[in-house]
């Protein structure tokens, strides 16, 4: 399943378990270093090598599904489908910025910098 296909509470709810295992790997330096680099499918080898608890957490999230429950039913059969999901979904991947931006770049700025009135 999507999050775009998620609706409500579920949405929500598959959002907050989504935000450390989707923290954990696009903060992962040398992984993200990799991207464009590398082809996708050994961009995807390395992410899975790396980070297997990250991605059953959110491919759980998505499934609405336990990850205790869903890692005992994920195998060889479904990983590739559940994980083409969730690499083509574009609701997913807005939730975090382009991973080359720093802490600053992705900052709103301060409050008085936004409702300051210039004087010309």
């Amino acid at each position: 399943m999507k999050l775009s296909e998620l609706r409500g509470e579920a949405a929500i709810i598959a959002v907050a378990d989504c935000i450390d295992p989707l923290t954990n790997i696009t903060t992962d330096k040398d992984l993200m270093s990799l991207k464009g680099k590398v082809s996708r499918a050994e961009f995807i080898k390395e992410l899975l090598r790396k980070h297997p608890k990250d991605v059953i957490c959110i491919l759980a999230a998505m499934d609405q599904t336990p990850v205790e429950e869903y890692s005992k039913k994920v195998g060889i059969a479904t990983l590739p489908v559940k994980l083409g999901e969730l690499m083509s979904d574009p609701e997913l991947a807005e939730l975090f910025p382009s991973q080359s931006q720093n802490k600053e770049e992705t900052s709103f700025g301060s409050a008085t910098e936004n409702t300051e009135v210039k004087e010309n």
